[in-house]
């Protein structure tokens, strides 16, 4: 039953996917039929149009790219484990060349995507909302303490991906394991840092 199941998750999950989908369906439209305002914020010099129509769509297909490739990660690890790609045995596990290349490389983009996901995150800080007023904009803080820090979490995350691509190469999965767990630990660390900046 391999051809119905290779056929009826990829189709179920593909509807669910297209419901899902159809709510968004203005925010499409707005990004093919936005135009500019004319004006340009002051602290990266695009259009506002830049804001109100192709923010929320870049935002919109960055989301669907992370659920799509966890998925595509999830769905390859449990197969390769079924097939014999992944041997876990007596605590000693074991890739096979098929599997590492595709799980490396899946886990190597989603580290990708999240770079981008800083890239953009330095655009929405123009919009934010603090202190449950509408609208308040990018403060002090936020451009010289948030920005810098959104800054350098790109940059790591750009070293963390090509680290967890190296392993396509080198064979050794603790360098992209080191780069995943820098990742994490510093996204933590920063995190909590700039919290405690906009607090005090």
């Amino acid at each position: 039953k391999l051809r119905a199941f290779g056929l009826g998750v990829p189709a179920l999950i593909g509807l669910l996917a297209g419901l899902i989908a159809q709510r968004y369906w203005p925010r499409v439209q707005l990004f093919i039929h936005g135009g500019s305002f004319g004006i340009a914020d002051p602290q990266f010099g695009k259009d506002l149009g830049f804001y109100a129509f192709q923010l929320p769509f870049f935002r919109l297909i960055l989301s669907f790219l992370f659920v799509a490739l966890f998925l595509a990660f999830m769905a390859n690890l449990v197969t390769h484990y079924i097939f014999g790609g992944i041997r876990l045995a007596a605590g000693v596990g074991a890739l096979s060349r098929a599997a590492r290349i595709q799980l490396i490389s899946l886990v190597g983009v989603l580290v990708l995507l999240k770079a981008v996901a800083y890239w953009l995150d330095r655009f929405e800080l123009l919009s934010h909302t603090r202190m449950a007023k509408p609208f308040t904009g990018a403060g002090y803080t936020d451009i010289n303490a948030v920005l810098p820090a959104k800054l350098i979490l790109l940059a790591i995350a750009l070293i963390c991906a090509a680290a967890v691509f190296s392993a396509l190469f080198l064979r050794d999965l603790r360098i992209p394991a080191i780069g995943l767990v820098l990742l994490l630990v510093s996204s933590l660390i920063i995190a909590v840092v700039t919290f405690c900046i906009c607090m005090g």
